[in-house]
């Protein structure tokens, strides 16, 4: 179950094959799954395998081999396939016309910022009904417990102290989403605490960061690095200190406080999972779009995540002109695609965070997507709403719907 106990030792006709775990971030530590040992020469006949208990970690679990010819291993976000067929045109003297330059492929996406490489994550779904233990995974002092569904993200309600029974983690990034009552509540790192309190400070082992509004539930997100800390509070950077090391982490509330958690999330302090890229294969061949350059930081492409160095932030890594992530849905553009009656397009997610809406084939020389929310367009969507048996409708963004779509809401009940 821990990262310390990844490691295995299997002897092939004597000789001695390890693999072990890399990295803290390792995406699969917790799975089961299929890593390569070694490349041999065999000749025909009977060979001895035999798997080394005493070289081997404690608690790390054996399942089996294989031994073939080939092994690859690749990791993706899933795949679409769509077979695109362009409309046809007749052009002046009534003959079949398409456009001049081709097509190309536009992708309707939603993109994310890199996420730190997840070492931890837990929205506290496998513990209601006593399917799961707190006890298993965390240290706990105090009163702690979970309401819920199970196997649905629920909620953590306690006082008191919990820290992850594991304590040989690095420099890591741990964020919390919580609310709380009382004087003071947050995140445990290493020996440090990191909190809020009730009269709307951040604090550092009891020294104020800054200043906030504490109320409500709140996204508290610490990030340790060789020793020194940065804060962020909804995204917002908080401060900068320094304290020791965080080679465990948990949450904790004062005494009397009280907190109630509905996710805590750990990530490697330099490793970062990109979510911004997808690969796209048409007749014209086969690219990467999305990707955005950077200078400085080291790719690990069995995993697709990179390294940032310490004392620099990702996003100045970041080159080009096309630096900024849209909150809203983006649009990618393919190569020129060539000309043909039915066109083939595979979609290939690179990254997780990567969400495909529509496909559309656009002429190479221009093209333009318009969308008209006037109040007949929401009438057509809410009727919508009410025949699917749904509770109603929804918009992206407010503050540019067609005002006359108010007189049409029915009063609430």
């Amino acid at each position: 179950p821990w990262w310390s106990m990844a490691k295995i030792t299997v002897e092939l006709d004597g000789t001695q094959f390890t693999v072990q775990q890399p990295t803290q971030w390792y995406p699969l530590a917790r799975q089961v799954h299929w890593i390569l040992a070694g490349t041999v020469n065999l000749s025909a006949g009977q060979h001895t395998l035999t798997f080394d208990g005493g070289a081997s970690a404690i608690g790390a679990q054996f399942w089996g081999f294989a031994i073939a010819q080939g092994f690859s291993f690749t990791m993706t976000g899933g795949t679409a396939q769509y077979t695109l067929v362009p409309q046809t045109y007749k052009d002046i003297n009534g003959n079949d016309a398409q456009p001049a330059s081709g097509y190309v492929v536009t992708l309707e996406v939603l993109r994310h910022e890199p996420e730190y490489a997840q070492v931890w994550s837990d929205d506290w779904r496998t513990y209601p009904g006593g399917n799961d233990n707190l006890a298993n995974w965390y240290n706990l002092s105090g009163n702690w417990s979970v309401q819920g569904t199970y196997m649905q993200p629920s909620t953590l309600i306690g006082s008191g102290q919990m820290t992850i029974g594991y304590t040989g983690f690095s420099d890591l990034c741990v964020y919390a989403d919580f609310s709380f009552t009382g004087s003071e509540a947050g995140i445990i790192m290493g020996s440090n605490k990191i909190g809020l309190t009730s009269d709307g400070r951040v604090v550092f082992n009891g020294t104020t960061l800054g200043t906030a509004n504490t109320s409500d539930s709140h996204q508290l997100r610490v990030r340790c690095r060789q020793g020194t800390y940065d804060v962020w509070l909804d995204g917002v950077h908080i401060g900068t200190t320094t304290g020791s090391g965080s080679n465990t982490f948990g949450l904790y509330t004062a005494t009397g406080a009280q907190m109630q958690c509905t996710q805590l999330y750990a990530g490697d302090a330099y490793w970062m999972m990109p979510q911004e890229a997808v690969t796209i294969t048409t007749p014209s061949g086969k690219e990467t779009i999305g990707r955005i350059p950077r200078t400085g930081v080291t790719w690990d492409n069995t995993w697709g995540c990179f390294q940032v160095p310490n004392g620099t932030e990702e996003y100045n890594t970041r080159t080009g002109t096309a630096k900024d992530i849209s909150m809203d849905w983006d649009y990618l553009v393919s190569q020129a695609v060539n000309l043909g009656p039915n066109i083939p397009v595979t979609i290939q997610a690179e990254d997780i965070g990567v969400w495909l809406r529509r496909v559309f084939l656009c002429d190479q020389d221009g093209a333009s997507i318009a969308y008209f929310c006037d109040a007949n367009y929401f009438r057509y969507w809410a009727d919508e709403a009410e025949r699917r048996g749904l509770a109603g409708t929804a918009m992206w963004q407010l503050g540019l719907e067609d005002p006359r779509i108010f007189d049409m809401l029915p009063d609430n009940q």
